[in-house]
This record gives C-alpha cells, structure tokens and sequence, in this order.
C-alpha cells in the first residue's frame, strides 16, 4: 500500500450538468470519492457538442486537444494521470510515466452497419484505441469491455482491472407516492438504432392488442449519434393510444421519471455498461432486457431476459398482473443494484494507481 496521500490528475471531458452524459456522470462521481482518498484534481478538455448531438469532428480533436491542454510544467508533478475515457488518453503514455485510461466501451467498433460513414469511424476509433491500450494500467467499465479490449485491440489481460462504469447515486430510491390511473411501461434511451425503441413500441402494441390497459412513455429522444438514421417515433406509435414522448430529461428529473414506470423496457442492442439499468432498479422499477443484446452481464443480471418482444409483452404482463412475482423481482433488483456505487468504484480505482506506484 502507498503510504502518503498521492497526487492524481484526472482528465474529462467538459463538464455541463444541464447536459448530463454517462463521461459527465462518471466524471464527477469518481471525482467526488477520489476525493476523500487522495489529492486529486480534475482538469477539463473542452468540447461541447450538448445544442448539436454528436460531432465527429469535435470527437476527432479531443486528442490533440488533450496533448495541447496537459502540455505543460504543472502536470509533471502528478504521481498518477488518469484519462476518463480513451480518446483523452490516446497519447498520454507519450507524455507522461504512470498513466490510466478508462475504457467504457468499444460500441463503435463492435456494432456494425448503423453507422454513417462507418469505414472511417471504426478505421479512426481503433487507431484512437490502440493508442490508449499503450497507457501503462486499463480499466475496463464491465467484463464485457475487458474481452472485447482482449480480443480486438490484443490488449494483454493481466494489464486491464475492471471496474464499473457507473455508480448508483443515493438520490435514485423509490419514492413514496405514486398516482398512476394505469400501470406504465417506460422507455430511456435515445431513438437512434442501436437503442431499438421501435423494439419497445412493438412490445407495447402487442400488450395492447391483448386488451390490456397500460400506458408508455418514450423519454430521451433528442439524444443524437452519428447512426445511419434515427427511428420516426411518431410514424411507430401511429394508431397507438397512451404514448406520452420526452425529449431531453434534465438530470434533477430523471429520479421522477423512473418512478412515473412500473416496468422499463431496456431494448438495446448494446450497451457500454447499462446505467440506467441499476438506477431504475434502486427505485424499485423491474427491468426487461433482450437476452441476445450487448450488455453486460453483471449490469443484466437482475434483470428480466427475454428472448423476443412476445416474451418481453407477457412477462410486462405477468409482472402487471402477479403482485408477488412483481415484488420478487423488485426487491432482486434493489438489493442487487446497490454493489453499484461510487464508494467501491473509487476504493478499486485507488487499488490500480498503487499497481502502478508500487512498480515505480
């Protein structure tokens, strides 16, 4: 163990809480733990794509823009540099000795034939990869992102500590009213394709035409990325009574929002990690998954496998109409969600900088 209280320089990405992502989310709760371990500070790469959705070319600057930023004197005092995601860390390792980079997923080399301009993309991402994989410590956000570092970019196993992508924080609870006429199904994810929220609205329509009254909601749909084309949420709904559709959901609301669902249905094709998977389980709210997707496995866990939106539609049906069974998966949800949190990620992150430290 290191014995005095080491001096850690973590690298984000701009930070704008209006805009809450997953790197802004991972950023601070991180931070905040950090703090109470060791002297840590944060500094800012700025890029802001929140009024625009994705950019590829402001994506494709962050690098260069994290070699400019942290090419100075004051960062050569730092016992550990710590890049939150890999493209900040891309060329870190040429700059400084004990470096860490955080690796949350390889979605865009792994999911093929969604993209625009994909040739490029992945030919850019895995440059852009196989550069950070040269950090002297990885941490992969699940298992799932280990094998795929492992597989794709060759990364030596016994270099990659995995380390959840995300922490639950101690706002997402049940709460304690709740005035709903109907039971309600709930979708949070943006409309691209990976998403798949036409998947949900298919597992809506056939919980409807089995006459059973309920209700969906489709919330964070203005949540851009550069797939081939978002889905027409409106032309999928078309005849359907009941739907309610959100855009952007502040981050203060997202605690509400969970609590307006009886059941989220989580459609995805793939995930990097699945954040809003434990948080709606920590307030109480069963989640439904398709077996076959990309997420990983300790963030499915808990959750409901399906193997085809007719499944998906009865066990919404079940889970609405056996109160037992219902409450059963609830509480499995809640208990395990909670190995999910910012205490853990950040004591298991502190393990890896004493790695380094202890090798120096």
């Amino acid at each position: 163990m290191v014995e005095h209280r080491i001096k850690v320089l973590l690298v984000a990405r701009n930070i704008d809480k209006q805009y809450f992502k997953g790197f802004t989310r991972y950023t601070l709760g991180l931070f905040g733990e950090l703090n109470k371990l060791c002297n840590v500070t944060m500094v800012n790469v700025s890029i802001n794509e929140s009024k625009i959705g994705y950019s590829k070319e402001l994506q494709a600057l962050i690098p260069v823009q994290t070699i400019f930023k942290l090419a100075h004197k004051e960062y050569r005092h730092y016992d550990i540099i710590h890049s939150l995601d890999p493209f900040l860390g891309a060329f870190l390792p040429f700059l400084f000795q004990n470096t860490v980079v955080t690796f949350h997923d390889l979605v865009p080399l792994t999911l093929r034939g969604k993209w625009k301009h994909e040739s490029f993309i992945q030919a850019y991402h895995h440059m852009i990869y196989k550069s950070a994989s040269l950090n002297k410590r990885i941490i992969a956000g699940s298992t799932q992102t280990k094998n795929e570092l492992i597989k794709i970019l060759r990364t030596p196993a016994d270099k990659i500590d995995i380390i959840s992508s995300g922490g639950v924080e101690k706002k997402f609870i049940p709460l304690a009213i709740r005035s709903k006429s109907v039971p309600t199904l709930g979708y949070f994810g943006n409309f691209c394709q990976r998403k798949r929220v036409d998947l949900a609205i298919e597992t809506y329509r056939k919980i409807k035409s089995n006459g059973f009254n309920c209700q969906l909601i489709l919330a964070g749909g203005n949540i851009d990325e550069p797939s081939k084309k978002r889905f027409d949420v409106g032309e999928l709904t078309k005849g359907l009574q009941d739907v309610t559709t959100l855009d952007f959901v502040p981050e203060d609301q997202i605690v509400d929002l969970y609590n307006k669902f009886d059941i989220l249905l989580c459609t995805s094709d793939t995930e990097g990690f699945g954040l809003h998977i434990p948080e709606a389980q920590r307030c109480g709210i069963p989640v439904l998954v398709r077996r076959q997707a990309a997420i990983p496995e300790e963030v499915k866990y808990a959750t409901i496998q399906c193997d085809s939106t007719d499944e998906m539609a009865n066990q919404a049906k079940r889970l609405l109409t056996d109160h037992h069974y219902y409450q059963e998966v609830r509480e499995r949800g809640m208990s395990y969600s909670s190995i999910f949190n910012w205490e853990n990620i950040a004591k298991d992150t502190m393990v890896v900088y004493e790695k380094i430290l202890a090798k120096r």
